[in-house]
């Protein structure tokens, strides 16, 4: 059984500078994509880091993997304030065991400015919309492997039946909108809206795109040094990004390969 962990996220629209880092003003939606076999071992994984970090620093013994939250160091992440170096040990343990577990992770973004500016009053939701581009890969990764049916599990959402609704019209209708025309077919409805702090997949997903997001908003000209940090946490996840991750730039009608936007930030001195 397939299973796909599924969490959203909306970068700043406003940006500061000359050069405007292609992170911004983008919605995101990733996948985690694990059989039983591999999410017990992530969650064998996850355990062990639980376990050591609250030996060592006091953290509850079950705490969330929350990307905002360990950077902020809030809620159970409150006992590594001040410790910034044990934070992104940690973190690195989290994205490390993401790739051992032999996992695969999607993302897509939609740039929503270019968006507007393309469909106007006719555009479609950007949360809705990079649903849509995530799960046409996720099926096609399953088709193209002999998968049968993926199981959705995302993170709760304020309206998840009108994203839902227009997933499951598409695989009634037989294809999806757009280039790629998906007919969803190895999607199995309906999803499971879930609080994340019960599920390791959600939290990995939601930590590894976080971390994504985040350094994919670096100023390559104008690094600081906590964002080599940053770049260079997110590059321990690449293993298991897979290559279809990209985010679309509709008025210029292009994709930005996400891997391939950090392997060049990351050149910059």
């Amino acid at each position: 059984m397939f299973r796909a962990y599924i969490d959203e996220s909306q970068s700043p629209q406003v940006y500061e500078g000359e050069l405007k880092p292609i992170g911004y003003g983008v919605y995101y939606i990733a996948c985690l994509l694990a059989d039983e076999m591999q999410m017990n071992l992530l969650s064998q994984r996850f355990t062990e880091i639980r376990q050591r970090s609250a030996a060592r620093f006091g953290t509850p013994p079950n705490a969330e993997f929350h990307g905002h939250c360990m950077f902020q160091f809030k809620e159970d992440w409150e006992a590594l304030k001040g410790k910034p170096r044990a934070a992104i040990g940690i973190y690195r343990q989290v994205m490390r065991a993401i790739v051992e577990s032999g996992a695969q992770l999607f993302i897509r973004g939609i740039n929503e400015e270019q968006l507007k500016q393309r469909y106007d009053k006719y555009a479609h939701n950007p949360h809705t919309l990079a649903l849509q581009y995530c799960l046409e890969r996720v099926n096609y990764y399953a088709e193209s492997n002999e998968i049968d049916m993926v199981e959705i599990v995302a993170d709760r959402v304020a309206d998840p039946m009108a994203h839902e609704g227009m997933m499951r019209r598409y695989q009634i209708l037989g294809r999806t909108e757009g280039y790629v025309a998906s007919d969803l077919a190895h999607i199995s409805f309906p999803f499971s809206w879930e609080d994340s702090c019960k599920y390791d997949g959600l939290q990995a997903v939601d930590t590894a795109l976080f971390i994504i997001s985040r350094a994919l908003r670096i100023n390559p000209l104008d690094k600081k040094k906590q964002d080599h940090a940053v770049l260079n946490t997110a590059r321990m996840v690449m293993p298991a990004l897979h290559p279809t991750s990209a985010i679309s730039c509709l008025m210029q009608r292009m994709q930005i390969p996400i891997k391939q936007s950090l392997d060049l930030n990351s050149l910059w001195a």
